[in-house]
């Protein structure tokens, strides 16, 4: 189901990834998290999964729904966009599978939807969105995290702003190393 070729360090990240099962990819922007992630929902698919999950800024949507086209043959819906929009991709995600790509604001919205399927492993795009615990997007993406076996938390400004932060993310998916 992939269609790209990974670098040494991507295939690492990747297989790291599907045997700690709960990460955070933090290194420089432009070096191929997406596709690292994009191998992990590749790899749990030819195991048999069906549906996967995005959550990141409106404004890495349509990259997310491109990249996954390009570097996969899995297909891509959009949980983003006027209501009636969200609801039919909603739907032909549900029936069909594949990633479905929604926003840290929609992730409310899109939770009563993810109820009605597995989702095998869920990717949270820009995690320092919710370096912060106590913020409503931030309890909702927990909630998710929880409740998935599979999780990658990406990150290209890892330590940028403070230890803190950094260690409020990895709370999420090792609170006893938090």
């Amino acid at each position: 189901y992939l269609t790209a070729s990974l670098r040494t360090y991507q295939s690492f990240g990747a297989r790291f990834a599907l045997v700690q099962e709960k990460v955070v990819i933090g290194d420089e922007m432009g070096l191929g998290k997406t596709v690292e992630a994009l191998a992990v929902f590749t790899h749990l698919r030819a195991t048999g999964h069906s549906h996967f999950l995005v959550v990141c800024p409106a404004a890495v949507v349509s990259n997310w729904i491109r990249e996954t086209s390009k570097h996969t043959k899995l297909s891509a819906a959009r949980l983003h966009g006027p209501l009636w929009e969200r609801n039919y991709a909603a739907k032909s995600w549900i029936r069909s599978g594949g990633v479905a790509v929604t926003t840290y604001d929609l992730l409310p919205w899109a939770q009563e939807h993810i109820n009605n399927v597995e989702v095998a492993s869920a990717v949270f795009d820009e995690a320092h969105y919710i370096k912060n615990p106590n913020a409503k997007r931030s309890l909702a993406a927990a909630e998710v995290m929880d409740s998935l076996k599979y999780v990658v938390l990406m990150t290209g400004t890892p330590l940028e702003n403070s230890v803190q932060e950094f260690r409020n993310l990895i709370g999420y998916i090792r609170s006893d190393l938090s």
